[in-house]
């Protein structure tokens, strides 16, 4: 079982149907090299954040339908019909998606209230020969400054719903596992990645390289990448705060067998440009 997570960084901000706000770049030009990079790396489970647009979503379930039937997508967003927005969560599966819900995040700053809906998909899929899964697909606050004191304790609540969410799930039999944009790392909003790890929550990216003995050179947030250099966070530092964690519980029911960074390549040529297709890289492991 192989699940991808990718931030596609899709962001068109509308009022009245005008964009007045684009970040990443190029997100039209980008869009469509999406589908075919997905393919080829033929994930079972695709959870993507930052995908807004209507026209986005038909053309990624459009492309990807004959692989990948199944999907979870909820509007939740009581502003969305004003300002076009939306939580930007899509979850895609070649098995049955047989249940979905939302989780609402409750500490947010002002702009993510009114304009980013932050929240988490929730996606109950049920594999043959390995069990029943929930999928929380999570995106959490950024924020201009990451790292800022107010951020992190927002990003904490946020977090804790997510675990507190996935431990009651577990004792009803299911298989949590939290995936998606956590704007934390073990060098970056370090409380925030400690809390996860804390409650007994593995992350299979390291794990699968310190048990393999693989130095990590890859980050799935690359400083170097040139639409961060042209983003709001062209300061920051490279680093991977796009995970996949797994309860320690389930670890050895379900041994990693291979874990990396993906989609790193810089070949959507746009214009004179060479980009990659997000401003993050994805992140895949199979079980």
């Amino acid at each position: 079982m192989k699940i991808l997570t990718i931030n596609l960084g899709l962001l068109d901000y509308k009022l009245f149907g005008i964009i007045f706000y684009s970040i990443p770049m190029y997100s039209k030009d980008r869009l469509k090299y999406i589908p075919n990079k997905i393919l080829e790396l033929d994930p079972d489970i695709i959870t993507i954040q930052e995908c807004y647009e209507q026209y986005q979503i038909d053309y990624l379930i459009d492309t990807l339908k004959h692989i990948y039937p199944y999907y979870s997508r909820i509007d939740n967003n009581k502003f969305y019909n004003i300002f076009n927005l939306h939580n930007g969560l899509l979850t895609l599966s070649k098995y049955n998606i047989y249940k979905s819900k939302i989780l609402v995040h409750e500490k947010v700053l002002s702009m993510d209230y009114f304009f980013g809906n932050k929240s988490t998909l929730i996606s109950f899929i049920r594999i043959p020969n390995k069990g029943c899964f929930v999928i929380f697909n999570i995106h959490v606050i950024s924020g201009a400054n990451p790292e800022d004191k107010y951020i992190e304790i927002a990003r904490n609540h946020a977090i804790n719903q997510n675990i507190n969410l996935s431990k009651k799930y577990k004792n009803f039999g299911y298989i949590p596992i939290l995936v998606g944009n956590f704007n934390c790392s073990p060098t970056t909003s370090i409380t925030n990645y400690e809390t996860i790890i804390n409650n007994n929550y593995i992350n299979c990216f390291n794990v699968y390289n310190v048990l393999n003995n693989i130095l990590i050179t890859q980050f799935s947030w690359n400083a170097s990448n040139i639409l961060n250099k042209l983003g709001p966070h062209s300061e920051c530092k490279s680093c991977t705060v796009d995970h996949i964690f797994i309860l320690n519980e389930h670890f050895n029911m379900f041994p990693i067998k291979n874990a990396k960074i993906v989609l790193s390549e810089e070949d959507v040529k746009i214009g004179n440009l060479l980009c990659s297709i997000s401003d993050h890289y994805g992140l895949m492991v199979e079980f």
